[in-house]
């Protein structure tokens, strides 16, 4: 059972936006973007993400060990720069000692500012498929061959995150 997500306000309009779509008022046919997608205000516009980040979740390829060691080496850089991190319960079965709190996905939606999930395109729709009614925007780190969805490498993580992070 998850807990009802406050309502979230257009950053131009002011409007609650739930509510609205709920009840009819907004009309998919007069909007920028479609309301699953979106649920844009008056003016058709999304709020934007809480920037800076302040608090970030490492979600790895559950049964997947290999991912520790490039997960670990993440969350220190992330520590580094004054970053809270926690780290998904299914993949903290995999990263021994980690001194990250472990959180299911529920809990982590209600609290990160910012997913980053590191695996490839299939776990990355599982994540977004899950995450997505709590807003949080996602970052794909590519742990295989070749990612679509999951564009940055794990030898280039650290930089192409703090390029992110910085707001570049």
């Amino acid at each position: 059972e998850t807990t009802p997500q406050p309502p979230r306000l257009c950053y131009r309009c002011g409007i609650e936006q739930v509510a609205r779509y709920k009840t009819g008022q907004i009309k998919s046919s007069r909007q920028r973007n479609p309301p699953a997608l979106s649920l844009p205000g008056q003016c058709g516009l999304i709020a934007p993400m809480k920037f800076p980040f302040q608090n970030v979740a490492l979600i790895g390829k559950h049964k997947a060990p290999e991912i520790a060691e490039p997960l670990l080496r993440l969350a220190a850089f992330l520590t580094s720069r004054g970053l809270t991190v926690m780290v998904d319960s299914l993949t903290a079965e995999h990263v021994k000692d980690s001194p990250y709190p472990a959180m299911n996905l529920d809990e982590i939606g209600r609290v990160v500012d910012l997913a980053i999930v590191l695996g490839g395109d299939g776990t990355m729709l599982n994540i977004a498929r899950t995450l997505s009614p709590c807003h949080i925007p996602l970052i794909g780190v590519n742990q295989g061959r070749l990612g679509f969805l999951t564009d940055l490498s794990l030898e280039s993580m650290q930089e192409s995150i703090a390029a992110m992070l910085d707001g570049k």
